[in-house]
C-alpha cells in the first residue's frame, strides 16, 4: 500500500508499505477520506526534521480517517466488511475508567500499550489501515466521507466542548476563532438555538460563520471583542464562551467575556 509520511522541515514522502494484515479484534479500513489537523502541520509537517526521529521508522500520517471496512480479523464481533466507519485514532487499555467512558486518549493504565493511529501506527494518509474494532465508529448513510473525516477529530472536538458547556436556546454563546473547529462549534451552537457571537479576524471566515447561522461577527482587529460582547449582553458577558484559536491573547479575552458563573 501507499502512505504519506511527514518528514518534518515542510517535507513529505509518498512511500510503499506492506499491505496491512488484521490481528485479533482488528479490521482493515480502506480509506475514503482523511483530514488534515492543525497538529499534523505543527507536529509533523512543519516540525524540525531532527524532532521527527528516525525517518525509516515513521508511519503514514493522518489521524482523521474515514472509510469502509474491507476485511475483518479473528475475534471481531461488532464490525463487518462493508461497514462505513469513522476511526477514533486513540486506543488505550479498554478497561480503566476513562477508556470505559469513551476517552481512550486519557487512558491511565501505565502498563497498557497505547496506540495512536497516524503516530505509533499507520494513519489515514494511507490506502488501508489496520485498526482495533473498538476504534470504529459507525457512520450514518447520509454523512459523506469528508464529513466523517472531519468528525474524527476537529468537529468531534467542538461537539464535545459544546456538549460540556450545555449550551441551549437560553444562552448567548461566544466563539473565538472560526477555523474548522470554531466553525463546527458555530454549527452546533446554532443547532442548540443559542445566540451565537463569533470573533474572527479573517473576513472570509466571518462570512462563513454568518452563512452557518451566526448572529453576530466581530473583527478583533477593529473592535475590542470583550467590550463588544459586553455591549451585546447588557454588560453581563456571554453565558458560555469557547476558544478555538490556541493563541494566548484570545484565550484570555474568551475568559474575560464570560458572565459571572459563565
Amino acid at each position: 500500500m501507499r502512505g504519506i509520511v511527514f518528514l518534518g522541515g515542510r517535507q513529505l514522502e509518498l512511500r510503499e508499505f506492506p499491505d496491512p494484515v488484521p490481528g485479533f479484534s482488528e479490521v482493515i479500513v480502506e480509506m475514503r477520506a482523511s483530514g488534515l489537523c492543525g497538529s499534523d502541520l505543527r507536529g509533523g509537517y512543519r516540525a524540525p526534521r531532527e524532532e521527527r526521529g528516525d525517518p525509516a521508522q515513521l508511519k503514514a500520517a493522518g489521524h482523521e480517517p474515514c472509510g469502509v471496512v474491507a476485511e475483518v480479523g479473528p475475534g471481531v464481533r461488532h464490525v463487518k466488511a462493508g461497514d462505513r466507519v469513522i476511526v477514533h485514532h486513540y486506543l488505550g487499555c479498554g478497561h480503566c475508567k476513562w477508556c470505559l467512558v469513551g476517552y481512550s486518549q486519557m487512558c491511565i493504565d501505565p502498563n497498557a500499550k497505547k496506540l495512536y493511529y497516524g503516530g505509533t501506527n499507520h494513519g489515514g494518509h494511507a490506502d488501508r489501515i489496520a485498526v482495533h474494532e473498538s476504534a470504529c465508529v459507525p457512520m450514518p448513510e447520509d454523512l459523506s466521507y469528508e464529513e466523517g473525516a472531519a468528525c474524527a477529530c476537529g468537529t468531534g472536538t467542538a461537539y464535545d466542548a459544546v456538549k460540556k458547556l450545555d449550551v441551549s436556546g437560553r444562552d448567548t454563546f461566544a466563539i473565538y476563532g472560526q477555523g474548522p473547529v470554531g466553525l463546527s462549534a458555530t454549527l452546533f451552537g446554532v443547532a442548540t438555538g443559542a445566540r451565537v457571537i463569533v470573533v474572527e479576524p479573517v473576513a472570509y471566515r466571518r462570512d462563513l460563520a454568518k452563512s452557518l447561522g451566526a448572529d453576530v461577527t466581530i473583527n478583533p482587529m477593529e473592535t475590542d471583542p470583550v467590550e463588544a460582547i459586553r455591549k451585546l449582553t447588557h454588560g453581563e458577558g456571554a453565558d458560555a464562551t469557547i476558544d478555538c484559536t490556541g493563541i494566548p491573547e484570545p484565550r484570555v479575552q474568551m475568559i474575560k467575556s464570560a458572565r459571572i458563573f459563565g
